[in-house]
């Protein structure tokens, strides 16, 4: 939630946004990220600038 609420309300980078949500690694979070919203993370916020 707190990676999502990051995507939509800031310009911080997902590799950003990946640290300060507490991964270590990218390449986790992107796939944590989409088992749980069935899309990256930067396919989330395009989705989002588009609505």
């Amino acid at each position: 939630q707190r990676a999502c609420r990051l995507l939509l309300q800031s310009e911080m980078s997902v590799s950003d946004i990946c640290f300060e949500v507490g991964y270590a690694n990218l390449s986790n979070f992107n796939r944590h990220f989409r088992v749980e919203m069935q899309q990256t993370p930067s396919e989330y916020r395009r989705a989002a600038a588009l609505v």
